[in-house]
């Protein structure tokens, strides 16, 4: 993606402090003025990062309404494509929250879980529709697995565009879910935090997970990073994750 003559549509600028490439994130900024001159979308840069990419966590950012939101990379060849052709050979997730809290239902209810949820049948998909055309098109589906909550141990697959993620993907845990839904995230694995702020300030964050203790709630991170559950029409922030 980077052209002979000129500066690439992505830049990025990792560094120590001591001139020294830093190991932790590298930060790629797309300008979309230079990525529409040489025929990109900002939705191809990320196809082309996520070629080039195989052992960073790299920042760049997502339109949403018109706001730019950081995005991490937590994952390489982690998600399997929804249509059987194989790895996403990334996952993205929002670095913070989406500006406005949502609830995971309408009702105190988990019973159907993540996959009969209003955050993932509806909120979501919302959402997505106010990101860029080119970015709509291209995610793709992949599959997740998800306790069908009600207190069972349960657990299915279903395919998302925009998913949560859960607390084992997270936190490497069950006690609260009671199911294993997936595999921790390598930006988990590696300390990557899970603080989230909302518009500046620090602000809880749902899971997809459904909790096991009773049918009314699902678990969210708290603003000090402990595991908690609150009932399901309950808003709260939310950070997305997604792959092309």
């Amino acid at each position: 993606i980077t052209p002979a003559t000129e500066a690439p549509p992505a830049e990025n600028t990792p560094s120590d402090g001591n001139g020294e490439n830093a190991d932790s994130e590298i930060r790629i900024d797309v300008d979309k003025t230079k990525a529409m001159k040489y025929q990109l979308t900002v939705a191809q840069v990320y196809q082309k990062v996520s070629a080039a990419l195989t052992d960073s966590t790299t920042a760049t950012s997502m339109t949403i309404d018109g706001t730019d939101y950081p995005i991490d990379i937590i994952g390489f060849n982690h998600d399997d494509y929804s249509d059987g052709s194989g790895k996403a050979p990334i996952t993205f997730q929002m670095h913070d929250c989406y500006g406005t809290r949502r609830a995971m239902n309408g009702s105190a209810t988990n019973a159907g879980g993540w996959a009969s949820s209003k955050m993932r049948n509806e909120s979501l998909p919302a959402i997505l529709a106010l990101t860029p055309p080119e970015v709509q098109s291209n995610i793709r589906e992949v599959n997740k697995a998800a306790g069908i909550g009600n207190r069972s141990t349960t657990v299915e697959t279903v395919s998302d565009k925009l998913f949560l993620l859960s607390e084992k993907e997270v936190l490497n845990s069950s006690e609260f879910s009671g199911v294993i839904e997936g595999t921790q995230y390598a930006y988990y694995a590696t300390g990557g935090s899970i603080i989230k702020q909302r518009n500046g300030s620090t602000n809880a964050w749902y899971l997809r997970s459904a909790t096991i203790k009773n049918a009314s709630q699902f678990i969210y991170v708290s603003v000090l990073g402990a595991l908690k559950s609150q009932d399901a029409n309950t808003t709260s922030g939310i950070a997305f994750a997604f792959c092309f």
